[in-house]
């Protein structure tokens, strides 16, 4: 896009073979500027909708994860009660069967149990 740029501003500095740098002809001018308006309007056709869509999946992604941070601070509280024993019998039933299926939160609980097992 900035070669039609380029084109246009050659066409309006170029002088007419008579020698007289006063006057500029249309003709000359218009038709690098219309191609400069036309890659200009592709440019904008091309990124207006780019950027609507890079908004709304920025918001997306923002929102899972702060879904994400609520998930994994009730879960470390949840390991935290357990190891505390303050959890009730059905919650802890919860926790054990997530803590069987997401290796993940089962490595993290291991390591919570190591940390408070070394305080004590």
């Amino acid at each position: 896009m900035p070669i039609q740029y380029l084109k246009a501003l050659r066409c309006s500095v170029s002088v007419p073979s008579g020698g007289n740098t006063n006057t500029t002809n249309l003709a000359v001018v218009a038709p690098g500027i219309a191609e400069a308006l036309l890659a200009t309007g592709m440019g904008l056709f091309a990124a207006i909708p780019s950027v609507v869509f890079y908004n709304y999946f920025q918001t997306q992604i923002t929102a899972y994860g702060t879904r994400s941070e609520g998930f994994v601070a009730e879960l470390m509280n949840a390991i935290s009660r357990q190891l505390d024993g303050m959890l009730s019998r059905n919650e802890r039933g919860q926790l054990r069967a997530h803590l069987r299926e997401c290796a993940e939160c089962a490595s993290f609980a291991r390591r919570q149990r190591a940390q408070r097992g070394a305080l004590k």
